[in-house]
């Protein structure tokens, strides 16, 4: 389901090595975070945002639920 969930949200998505990637949007500055699978419930932090996360929570404008997952990128660490 994570493709048509992709197209309906508008993820770029490129298919390589047989597999799929999905590319969505980091929650924080809108970059492209590189993914295996795509949740559409999950929220996206890329790698130049995850050290700076809980200071750009704690500004009030991102919400935070508690059983919202954030899911980091691998990439550049």
């Amino acid at each position: 389901m994570s493709y048509l969930e992709a197209l309906r949200d508008g993820v770029r998505i490129v298919k390589a090595a047989e597999r799929l990637l999905y590319y969505p949007p980091c929650r924080f500055c809108g970059m492209e975070v590189q993914q295996i699978c795509y949740i559409p419930k999950n929220k996206y932090v890329c790698a130049g945002c995850r050290p700076k996360m809980k200071a750009l929570l704690s500004t009030g404008l991102f919400f935070e639920k508690e059983s919202t997952k954030d899911i980091e990128s691998h990439l550049g660490k």
